[in-house]
């Protein structure tokens, strides 16, 4: 959270350089927003709502930066996903998550013996190919 009634500059810079050096493989961010009935909503030093939106992109695009990075520096290795089914933006592949909660879409190899059905809730072996933000392309690799 970010834009906590009173927070400077400075503490805001902490929080980036935090981040920066924490390496978060993602991470949910959000600016503060006053509760009725609190302490906090009741303070004076309330940041403008610009200033928290301006911070919150700021913190957004950092860690969407190290994610990439994080997500780039996995192509190519294999992970267990559990397959949920077939993708929503392409029907010829398979979407799961990996273990960490990574979305993989993955294609399975033209004449194999397995059916796209028959690997839905099942864990396989997918191999990442390319990486996304929230997860990975990948190629079936059972």
């Amino acid at each position: 959270m970010l834009g906590y009634p009173g927070e400077t500059d400075a503490q805001f810079r902490n929080t980036m350089r935090f981040v920066e050096q924490t390496r978060f493989d993602s991470a949910f961010m959000f600016a503060y927003s006053p509760r009725p009935n609190t302490k906090a909503a009741l303070r004076e030093d309330q940041l403008p709502q610009h200033v928290k939106i301006e911070r919150l992109g700021e913190l957004i695009a950092l860690q969407n930066t190290i994610t990439i990075e994080i997500n780039r520096s996995q192509i190519g290795s294999e992970f267990e996903v559990l397959v949920e089914g077939p993708s929503q933006k392409d029907a010829n592949r398979l979407t799961g998550y990996t273990r960490t909660l990574k979305a993989v879409n993955f294609t399975l190899p033209e004449g194999g013996t397995r059916s796209a059905e028959s690997l839905i809730g099942k864990t396989v072996p997918v191999r990442a190919v390319e990486a996304h933000l929230t997860g990975f392309t990948g190629e079936y690799a059972g």
